[in-house]
């Protein structure tokens, strides 16, 4: 099976979530760029399986909707 070249990207998380990569990619033995690389190919598998039926769309709009309703009552407590 050939390799696919991959890209380097870089990525920012909070020290608590790092904590967690490192002590389960210990566990499995796994750089942590081999680990972080799998959750994001394991995440990806689950977005396109939601996006096939309709629900990564739904998300959006529902999250526009909660952002737009925060926005207005935070004006409102001014």
């Amino acid at each position: 099976m050939t390799k696919k070249p991959k890209e380097q990207i870089t990525v920012q998380i909070d020290s608590d979530a790092l904590k967690i990569v490192d002590k389960i990619r210990n566990k499995v033995g796994l750089s942590r760029s081999e680990f972080c690389s799998n959750l994001v190919i394991m995440g990806l598998d689950d977005a396109k399986l939601l996006d096939s039926i309709g629900l990564v769309s739904s998300a959006v709009y529902i999250r526009s909707l909660l952002d737009g309703y925060k926005q207005s009552i935070i004006k409102k407590e001014k």
